[in-house]
């Protein structure tokens, strides 16, 4: 099976081919497509244990981690931690997981994703734009983020090619998708793929895009939605290669 990646450098040349001078986006969710939040998972349970002074989760390593981020309890179970902490840690994980800390200091993104972000920015009349869950309220620690862990790669991201959910946050995410689509058609750009490491997600861009010209890329990562979702034309894949792009041709207009 071809790679995801030169899946998507062929698409966006027989997109240009059939909308030439036409602007191009490819457009990325950023929980769990952009930035790995296994980091966040650990460092909030280690956390833990640093600021009580206990060792629950001393042998917690997060190549291991296997649950969504919203269901931390899956892991006290794993770890048979005794349940009557379980309500304390809890608290103490929400509190600290979206905490201004935890997004600056602490989530990283996943090896090689801005290099192709940066790839892809570095493409004639290609634009990448980010479709979150996320509410608005995050708009500008999102971005702070983003363009920090960017910088180094000379990627950078713009507020106006930021979609953040609508409807609140973990509330109706994959109608707040379907509208950063329209929005983004709005400005004026073809919209070439969506990433994003929800099947769900991937399903509502689907259904409003008939034509199928919209490449669905699953990002093989955690999630919470059932695979049985994932539209039969999308793509997935779990690393983030530049040399697949690099190595694909995606001529100029």
């Amino acid at each position: 099976m071809a790679d995801w990646l030169k899946i998507l450098a062929s698409h966006i040349h027989s997109q240009r081919q059939r909308y030439p001078g036409k602007p191009m986006m490819v457009v990325f969710d950023i929980d769990g497509t952009i930035l790995d939040l296994s980091y966040s998972i650990e460092y909030c349970f280690k956390e833990y244990d640093r600021t009580h002074q206990t060792q629950f989760f001393k042998n917690l390593n997060r190549l291991e981690l296997n649950i969504h981020e919203n269901y931390p309890q899956q892991l006290l179970q794993q770890m048979n931690i005794p349940y009557d902490k379980h309500e304390e840690m809890l608290g103490w994980y929400w509190q600290i997981l979206w905490s201004e800390e935890c997004l600056k200091n602490v989530l990283k993104p996943y090896p090689g994703v801005l290099e192709v972000i940066r790839w892809l920015q570095s493409q004639e009349a290609v634009t990448v734009g980010l479709n979150t869950g996320r509410p608005e309220r995050m708009r500008q620690i999102t971005l702070q983020t983003l363009n920090s862990l960017g910088k180094p790669h000379c990627v950078e991201f713009f507020s106006h090619l930021l979609f953040m959910n609508p409807n609140g946050w973990h509330d109706r995410v994959s109608d707040g998708k379907i509208e950063g689509i329209r929005y983004f058609k709005i400005l004026g750009y073809q919209i070439v793929a969506m990433l994003d490491n929800e099947p769900v997600n991937l399903r509502a861009i689907a259904d409003m895009d008939p034509h199928k010209e919209i490449l669905l890329m699953h990002a093989d990562t955690l999630y919470e939605s059932d695979t049985l979702l994932l539209p039969a034309n999308a793509v997935r894949g779990q690393r983030y290669d530049i040399k697949k792009l690099q190595s694909s041709s995606v001529p100029a207009f």
